[in-house]
Order: structure tokens, then sequence, then C-alpha cells
């Protein structure tokens, strides 16, 4: 069973602390970046104690391959390999004409793809579930390692055919099921060991399979589920849509196919590499990406203060940071856990006058329903607190689109009266008369308004759209 967080149980812990006896995930771990002797290491510290922390197994920390299966089928969707797909299926088309020259072009295109899925096997055994790059390096170098895979398949042929010839058919067929179940093992070896002679030797890629166990057979089952899959589409096609269409689709649907499979080959051989001896580099695996970006202040200070949060320390969590900040705070999640914090602690003043700033801050942010929440939440605290112009007036909008409409009034008319000659009022007016027709259905009440900013403000420019209300208004 695997470790969870104990801070978040929805994960899992990527370390342990051997002092506290706690575990840790990727969210908690405190990061430090040290510089010894030009070279750069990064260190996992304990947020109780400080301590280094201790690596859980890579078996506790690595997600199974068969939970995540619908990220495989996603995998190809990316931009890079679905651009790749897009081309080559097209060029797949505009070269199937007959003969050898044409033939030789698609041989090309089925080994750029092979290429470039090698790329992608080798990618995810390091733990990223980030499709490799379209470039020269990716597509052209190391290109022997295609001729290698093709190798595997003509020298289990030239076997198969020897052995039937010698042993008989029946011999024969059961060494070529044997080759079937062992090509996905093969290519293990292939990428791990760059060496033909290696892949082909059953001493090595029977031992691969069978250190992985009934996961093996079960990555197998999917492969050969998802070899099956471009023929069947190719057969309902066929006949129903266009010839060409019909080329681009099977192409596309294989190309689809063969990346998902190296894809799913890479995962299994970066899921169990600790136990075919496959060694992986632990700062390129994909569930340390967070926790390899060196954190400092702030960062440091959210998940000291998530921990204390979450084993009901709240007080302190509170104290922790206005020890260390002072309430000067510009970094919006520090800002929202400290809001939040201080709604906690029952002080109307603290929430109101830090809600300000707050609020300055989210007003330059796309986060509409925070903006709009925290906003209620000062509101209900102090009806008359001061806000600078443009983020009263941005709040009033936001409280607008939002289905707010009585919060959005009085945020209106807060705004007009806190800044009468404010250059955006006549708008201020004109929003505000539309939310009490339409919404509330008071159309004398939106008239009353919109009849007085024509009288104000005879020459703004908002003065054609106020017109034009008031005349669908009166007739």
């Amino acid at each position: 069973m695997a470790i969870v967080c104990d801070y978040h149980p929805q994960k899992r812990a990527h370390w342990y602390c051997p002092s506290c006896n706690k575990n840790y995930c990727s969210s908690c771990a405190i990061i430090r970046e040290t510089d010894m002797y030009g070279a750069k290491k990064i260190h996992r510290l304990c947020p109780h104690c400080n301590l280094d922390l201790q690596t859980h197994s890579a078996e506790n920390i690595i997600e199974p391959f068969w939970r995540i299966l619908h990220k495989f089928f996603a995998y190809p969707f990316q931009s890079r390999p679905l651009i790749l797909m897009l081309i080559l299926s097209s060029a797949f088309v505009i070269i199937s004409g007959p003969g050898l020259f044409y033939s030789l072009l698609r041989f090309v295109l089925w080994a750029v793809l092979l290429k470039y899925s090698f790329c992608v096997l080798k990618k995810t055994a390091t733990g990223s579930l980030e499709a490799p790059e379209l470039n020269m390096k990716n597509l052209s170098d190391n290109f022997e390692i295609v001729f290698k895979q093709i190798a595997i398949y003509l020298i289990t042929a030239f076997l198969f055919i020897e052995i039937a010839k010698t042993a008989g058919a029946f011999v024969g067929i059961l060494f070529l099921l044997f080759s079937f179940l062992s090509i996905p093992a093969m290519l293990l070896v292939l990428i791990a060991t760059d060496s033909l002679i290696a892949a082909l030797n059953p001493m090595i890629f029977v031992r691969v399979a069978w250190r992985i166990g009934w996961g093996y057979l079960l990555m197998y089952f999917f492969y050969v589920l998802l070899g099956s899959a471009p023929n069947t589409i190719t057969y309902l096609t066929v006949g129903h849509l266009p010839l060409l269409l019909v080329l681009f689709i099977s192409f596309f649907a294989k190309s689809y196919y063969v990346i998902i499979s190296y894809h799913l080959m890479g995962y299994v051989l970066y899921q169990y590499h600790e136990d075919i001896g496959y060694e992986v580099e632990i700062e390129d695996q994909s569930y340390l990406k967070e926790a390899t970006e060196a954190l400092e202040g702030d960062e440091e200070l959210i998940r000291r203060a998530n921990i204390l949060l979450r084993e009901g320390k709240a007080p302190e969590a509170l104290k922790l940071i206005k020890d260390r900040t002072g309430g000067n705070i510009d970094n919006l999640q520090l800002a929202d856990l400290y809001f939040r914090l201080l709604k906690t602690s029952g002080d109307a003043k603290e929430v109101v006058l830090f809600g300000k700033k707050y609020l300055e801050m989210l007003a330059n942010h796309a986060d509409a329903e925070k903006l709009t929440g925290v906003y209620t939440d000062c509101v209900s605290r102090d009806k008359n607190f001061p806000l600078p112009a443009p983020v009263a007036f941005k709040i009033a909008k936001t409280l607008t689109n939002h289905g707010h409409h009585k919060e959005a009034v009085a945020a209106y008319n807060r705004f007009i009266k806190s800044n009468p000659e404010h250059r955006l009022v006549p708008e201020a007016y004109y929003m505000a008369a539309g939310i009490i027709e339409k919404e509330f259905g008071n159309k004398q009440q939106a008239l009353k308004i919109l009849k007085g900013l024509m009288k104000k403000y005879p020459n703004h420019g908002i003065m054609p759209y106020v017109k034009r209300y008031v005349d669908s208004l009166t007739t």
C-alpha cells in the first residue's frame, strides 16, 4: 500500500523525516539549494525540524501505469506529436502512388515516426510526461536505433523460417508466439542498452519481462489492443469515405497507436527501473519537477504555515506570517493564506485593513470569483471601507459579470459617492441603471438615473448609448 503525505492524503509521499517520523509530498518539503565548489545541490528539508529528508522508494512514489491509462491516450494530442502525426499523414497521402520510389518515401515516413517514438520512450523512461521537441536532433540523431528495431523483426522472421524448416511448423509457431510476446521486452532492452545483441539475448529480455512480472502481461495486453485498433478503423472507413481520406485516417491512426505504445513502454521502464536495473536521473523525474525548483522566502513560508494550519494550529500559522512579513505581502498566494487566517482570528479591523491591500492585488489578476469573495468579506465587516477608484470600479463590474446584482449596484453607488469627479462615474451610472432595469424590472428607476445622467453629462462619450437605451425604454 502506498504511503501518503501526512498533510495531503490524496498525494503519495516522496520523502520522510527520520526525526519527526512524518511523510511529505512535494508541496510540503522545504527546498534549499547550495553551491559547493561550483556544483549546485538541492536539499529537501523537514518543515518541522529542518533536517534533511530521506527519499521513499520509487515504488511508493511512481503512480502505476494501469492507474493513469487515460493519460496515455491523451499523450499524442500534445502539440508536438500531434503536429508530427498530421504532417506525416498528409505526406503519406501525397506519396501514396505505386512503384519502388514511392515505397521508399513511405519507408522514410515510418522511419521518422519510429525515431520520434523512440525519443518518446526514452524521455518517458526518465519520468517526463511531456512530449519530446520536434527538432533535427530528435528526428535524426542516433537514427541507427530505428534500423536496430527493424533488424529485431527481420532476425525474428528469419529464425522462425529456419526453426519451422528444421523442427516443424508447430515448433515454429510456438517460437513466433514467444517472439511476439517478447517484442516489448526486446525494445526496452534496446533503449536501455542501445545494443542489438543485448536486445536479442533471451537471457536478458526474458529476465526483464520476468522482473516486471504481471505488469508486463498487462502492458502487453494493451500493446496488442492498441495494435489492432488502426486496422479496425481502416476497415470501418474503407468504402464509406474517399480513398485519400481513408489513407490519411489510416496512417494517422497507426501513428497514434505507435506513439502511445512507445510512451506506455517508456513509462513501464520508468515504473520498474529499480527492478530491472535501469538508471533514472532523479532530477529528471516528473514527480519531482515542482519540488526541484529552488524555493525561497514566500514559498517556504507558505509551506510551513499550511502545515501548521493542517495540524489545527491556525493562530500559530497567523503569527508565523505576521512575524516574518509584518503584513507587508506582495505574493498573491501568501496574501490569500494570510487573509483566510485573519478571518479566523475574529479581528474585523485587521481583516478590512489587509483586505484593502489584497483587493488591490486581486484587481490586477483574472481571479474574479476570489475578488468578489474578498470584497464581500470586507463589506460585511465595514460597509464604508475605502478603496482606490480603479479597484472599486473593477470590483463593481466583476460583481455584475458574476450575477451578484444587488451587491453590484451597491458597489457602483459606493464608487460614485467616493469618487464623484472620476471619469468613470457616468459609466457607473449607466451600468447601475442597466442592472436595475434588466435584473430588478424597475424601468422607472432606471429611466430616472439615465435622464439624470443625460442632464449632468450631456457631452460625455457614453451619451449615444444612454440615449439609445432611454429610447428603447420609452417606446
